[in-house]
């Protein structure tokens, strides 16, 4: 049990790093938003970021920011879910509950999303793949590539809390020594 937990945990930190590091995205969509007013406002366009561009690289930015933290949201219960029903439960019934829609549910969709994924990135990449607009950003294929990561990284987040899980009703282990998350979302800000 202790090395399905040092398991966890290992997944648990590598997405911390990945939504840490996908952070840092934020100050460069900050500029370029800024960037992007201010050359509207003002009249000018840079040589290669034209207005088209920047606003194209704006909602690129956003999707790498959302994909990085797709699965790390799963582990520390930020996704939607209806604590009202559960609420009163005690942690043995939630990680049943938790046990339960992994296997029936989260899986499965993860595995249908992940299925599909893999050839809308290879056709996107086949094709060269590039911005609708003619003065728009090339390489859309990357952009596609980054969301089928985050893709990815959402049954890294389930396995994660399935495992956590599995320890707690299995393993004999306490709910704090698991870190088991079933309640609200945590995060230190």
């Amino acid at each position: 049990m202790r090395r399905l937990l040092a398991l966890s945990r290992g997944i648990d930190a590598m997405l911390a790093k990945i939504a840490d590091w996908s952070g840092w995205f934020m100050l460069v969509l900050m500029t370029v938003i800024i960037a992007d007013v201010i050359t509207r406002k003002a009249g000018f366009q840079f040589p290669y970021f034209t207005s088209t561009r920047l606003q194209e690289l704006e909602w690129h930015l956003h999707t790498i920011i959302f994909c990085g933290w797709m699965g790390y949201n799963y582990v520390i219960n930020a996704h939607p879910r209806v604590d009202s029903m559960t609420a009163d439960f005690d942690m043995r019934r939630k990680a049943w509950i938790e046990v339960i829609g992994c296997l029936i549910f989260a899986f499965p969709y993860c595995y249908v999303c992940v299925y599909y994924a893999i050839p809308f990135l290879a056709t996107a990449y086949e094709i060269g793949e590039s911005s609708d607009a003619p003065n728009g950003l090339p390489f859309r294929w990357v952009l596609k590539g980054i969301f089928v990561a985050g893709i990815v990284l959402i049954p890294l987040g389930v396995l994660s809390m399935f495992i956590k899980s599995c320890v707690f009703l299995f393993g004999g282990a306490a709910a704090r020594e698991v870190t088991l998350p079933l309640d609200n979302a945590r995060i230190d800000v």
